[in-house]
């Protein structure tokens, strides 16, 4: 039996593929790719088809691209995704609700899955640890979930109350406009309020702070331009209206700095805000994930007075014996992959 998980994120596709054979599970790839939906959609149906394996497959698929602003609205985005995706094989969608469901069935109440992704890497780890923290930061957005007693203790079901609640915060670890995070950057000896146009991104940042390699700069640029430490220079100087004649390396190093304190004081308060309302235990488990996991969650988890800090990857590894490159940055695809695996098993 050949389970596909797959998220379909606006800007990134991810497909976790698990062979099953008896009791044992095998797994067969995990990948991210950079798909721009508010561009691409209509090519949508092509790409899944070509990315997903030949053979019999069931899929279960999660979504966020409904809210690319190429549709007019969530349902008419979350009608595109799955009837692109049950053309090619069984399909099962993952609610809000945490349950798996029926693509007709799907199709009748879109707003169950629209946005849903965040559901399932939590439904996993809770399966393993009854009191937990999951945070996922990805590259457009950071995911805070509660697990307490077993169950996700999220308050807010989409992305709407998600927001009203912290437990969504639109910080990423690479498309974020720098604009959004900060009004105004220390330069020299004075403070300089920054323009807000699309001049520079996250991905930038941490490139320029080695938190991330060129080859992980998967997004576009602003500029269209490099992925070089001089292209991301270049782009952060523009954000207070400059240029490399005007700054030097230092001036950039210490702009970036102080932008990765301030995404992390995001996510800190919106981590803040979950678990003052959850009363959430500060010795309990923090389940890390996404590519800003380890230079934007772990910080923000430490900084809160959370010492138990663990990541995705290790998590699996040491619950179920499996490993592989990319489990953490597709952690929904994985999850629901595992999930629909174990349950093939136990019939």
């Amino acid at each position: 039996m050949l389970i596909v998980g797959l998220d379909v994120g606006g800007a990134y596709t991810k497909i976790a593929t698990i062979r099953v054979k008896g009791k044992k599970m095998e797994i067969l790839g995990i990948s991210s790719d950079y798909f721009p939906f508010w561009k691409l959609s209509d090519q949508f149906p092509q790409y899944i088809r070509a990315r997903l394996p030949a053979e019999e497959k069931v899929i279960g698929v999660t979504m966020t691209a409904e809210l690319a602003d190429c549709f007019s609205s969530k349902r008419e985005g979350v009608e595109h995704i799955l009837n692109s995706v049950r053309s090619t094989a069984k399909t099962l969608a993952l609610g809000s609700s945490t349950k798996f469901i029926d693509v007709d069935e799907a199709l009748k109440s879109p707003l169950e899955v629209a946005a849903s992704n965040w559901v399932a890497a939590p439904l996993l780890i809770s399966r393993y640890i009854p009191d937990a923290l999951f945070i996922d930061v990805g590259s457009t957005t950071t995911d805070i979930v509660p697990i307490v007693d077993g169950s996700l203790s999220a308050m807010g079901r989409n992305d709407l109350e998600r927001l009203v609640y912290g437990e969504l915060i639109y910080t990423g670890a690479l498309r974020t406009n720098l604009a959004t995070i900060v009004q105004s950057v220390p330069l020299r000896n004075n403070i300089t309020p920054v323009s807000s146009e699309y001049f520079s991104i996250t991905a930038d940042v941490h490139l320029i702070l080695d938190h991330i390699r060129g080859e992980e700069y998967s997004c576009d640029t602003p500029d269209g331009k490099g992925k070089t430490k001089e292209d991301a220079s270049r782009r952060i100087a523009r954000l207070i209206c400059a240029d490399m004649n005007m700054l030097d390396e230092g001036d950039v190093l210490c702009i970036a700095n102080y932008i990765h304190k301030k995404q992390v004081e995001q996510i800190q308060r919106g981590l803040l805000d979950v678990i003052k309302r959850q009363n959430i235990r500060r010795d309990a488990p923090v389940i890390l994930a996404g590519t800003g996991a380890r230079f934007l969650g772990d910080a923000a988890a430490m900084q809160s007075g959370f010492s138990d800090i663990r990541y995705f990857e290790e998590f699996v590894k040491e619950e179920t014996g499996l490993s592989a490159e990319k489990i953490s940055i597709a952690a929904p695809a994985f999850s629901i992959a595992l999930i629909l695996a174990m349950e093939g098993i136990r019939k």
